[in-house]
């Protein structure tokens, strides 16, 4: 234990610059899209690192004042290393000296405190999934006695539904910027025109062997489960061609969905593990898409992919969308998810752009002309350019 922790000891500074990746989970996201060649800094915020120089410490003394010593109180003591941490982190931030600050986490607790005491910088938060009721009641980044209120000075959110979840709980966002989802934007804008179906449905998997192993998470491998043998019974009965856009790339998923599907099935696996631009590629290329608690199939949903959400169990409100309808199914009976994939397979464009269309834009917008990575360059563009250089780099 010790040896490990003197392994990310570090004595000296993080180095400065006027663009902050926050959090290096999701930076290689952002560097790929939005930060594509921008010289910029990763301050890792998950304990991989801590840096330890005179100038740190020093001003983890002069941000001591930020850790909230009533909070640590009322839990007995607990949370007292994570209140530490946040002063650390403050402190790298202090030092670093950046202009401009961005996430991919933008739940994470520790963004939003340091996006608040250092004013010196402007904060975007990207959000990287979708969001529910239970993210910002039940199931919010930080256990706090009473409730914990979201704060932050910048979101980038897939659409009004998120300014209105997040306003209608008391979460204190100053700018919501509807731009649509960054991955799902990204790839749209490298697709071109769209491909002439080569599936009639594709399943987009949440197997992951974590979640399908043992008993700990049941209401997630009971609709992962159920999900698989109904649309393979589907499959069965009406004769249609299906695809299984894989979460993973072992062996194991493979297995499942083959005996589920048939040894035949396609499992489109990800040709890179953090961009997984071929699980939207799968679900572009197939006429319906179905899945759980899915991400991507939110975000095709919003470019106008006709789509069924599947919540068998109505465990968490975290697996449905923010609006019941012919998209949507929460029983776990066969023939309720029969008639339903019939009924939107069934529907001529017109009429699902009736029944889906005002609710598509609602929950996830896009703007072909700007989507959300060149938004966010362009924000952070204008930010930097303010300091007079070009572009706002050293040239």
């Amino acid at each position: 234990m010790a040896g490990a922790l003197a392994g990310r000891l570090r004595f000296a500074s993080p180095p400065k610059s006027r663009l902050l990746i926050f959090d290096a989970m999701g930076s290689a996201v952002l560097e790929r899209t939005a930060l594509k060649d921008l010289p910029h800094a990763v301050l890792p915020a998950r304990g991989e690192v801590f840096h330890l120089s005179p100038a740190v410490l020093v001003r983890m003394l002069r941000y001591a004042g930020h850790i909230d010593w009533a909070l640590v109180a009322r839990r007995g003591g607990r949370g007292l290393f994570g209140q530490l941490y946040l002063v650390h982190l403050l402190a790298c931030v202090d030092v670093i000296a950046p202009e401009v600050v961005v996430t991919w986490i933008d739940n994470s607790w520790l963004f939003h405190k340091i996006s608040r005491a250092y004013p010196q910088a402007e904060f975007y938060a990207v959000q990287n999934g979708s969001r529910s009721l239970g993210c910002v009641t039940s199931n919010l980044p930080l256990k706090i006695p009473g409730g914990y209120v979201i704060s932050m000075p910048n979101l980038l959110c897939f659409g009004r539904y998120e300014e209105d979840l997040y306003r209608g709980h008391g979460h204190v966002i100053d700018s919501f910027h509807r731009v649509g989802p960054l991955l799902g934007g990204f790839y749209l804008s490298r697709r071109g025109p769209a491909p002439a179906p080569k599936y009639d449905l594709c399943l987009v998997s949440q197997w992951r062997a974590d979640l399908m192993i043992g008993d700990r998470h049941p209401e997630v491998k009971g609709s992962v489960t159920t999900l698989a043998g109904h649309l393979g019974r589907y499959a069965k009965e009406r004769g249609v061609r299906v695809c299984v856009a894989a979460r993973t790339t072992g062996p194991a998923e493979r297995v499942f969905y083959q005996a589920a599907l048939g040894a035949d099935v396609p499992l489109i696996t990800r040709r890179d593990e953090l961009m997984s631009l071929s699980t939207y590629q799968a679900i572009d290329e197939s006429s319906v898409a179905v899945g759980f608690s899915s991400t991507a199939l939110l975000e095709a949903f919003g470019w106008g992919k006709r789509a069924l959400f599947c919540n068998f169990f109505k465990h968490s409100e975290s697996y449905s969308p923010p609006r019941p309808g012919p998209w949507m199914v929460d029983e776990p009976r066969y023939e309720l998810f029969r008639d339903k994939l019939d009924a939107l397979r069934a529907m001529t464009p017109a009429e699902y752009e009736a029944a889906a269309g005002e609710f598509t834009r609602y929950a996830v917008r896009y703007d072909p002309a700007k989507p959300a990575h060149i938004y966010l360059r362009e924000l952070i563009e204008s930010r930097l350019s303010r300091g007079g250089l070009n572009r706002g780099f050293p040239p």
